[in-house]
């Protein structure tokens, strides 16, 4: 990207740079993003969990209310879930219960460590890798 015909400052030709090459490793991210959150819903769908009032869209399709919570858990405002078809159960039926239980934790932990440990480390390293990527044009161009 040549942008030296404009005349902009130093910061901001640094940030113009760096922007368009973040944005440009970052869209295969986040579809990768995106289709972890969509088989995470597919999930707490199958399993009968939903997530507490708090994010406040209990008017939306009960699909589209858990796809705002599991996208709302996977960036951090985490919501444990909520199982009451599993609960209400545990009496009647105690071992196909708890199994659905331990499965509710075991998809919910694994999506927090997929997209709160694994995923922002690897947005974490595909920004670096743009801004050094960037900073090294912006040398070259200079010279």
């Amino acid at each position: 990207m040549n942008i030296y015909h404009l005349r902009v400052s130093e910061p901001i030709r640094h940030f113009i740079f760096t922007c368009s090459a973040s944005i440009g490793d970052f869209i295969p991210f986040f579809y990768f993003l995106a289709s972890i959150i969509l088989m995470y819903n597919f999930i707490y769908e199958v399993l009968e969990i939903e997530f507490p009032g708090g994010h406040g869209y209990q008017d939306i399709d009960h699909f589209l209310r858990n796809l705002v919570g599991t996208y709302c858990n996977s960036m951090g405002d985490i919501y444990p879930p909520t199982y009451k078809k599993w609960s209400d159960k545990v009496e009647t039926e105690p071992y196909h219960a708890w199994t659905m239980i331990t499965l509710v934790w075991i998809a919910w932990f694994s999506n927090q460590f997929m997209c709160l440990v694994i995923l922002l480390n690897i947005i974490n390293g595909i920004f670096g890798c743009s801004y050094e990527a960037a900073m090294g044009k912006m040398n070259v161009q200079r010279r």
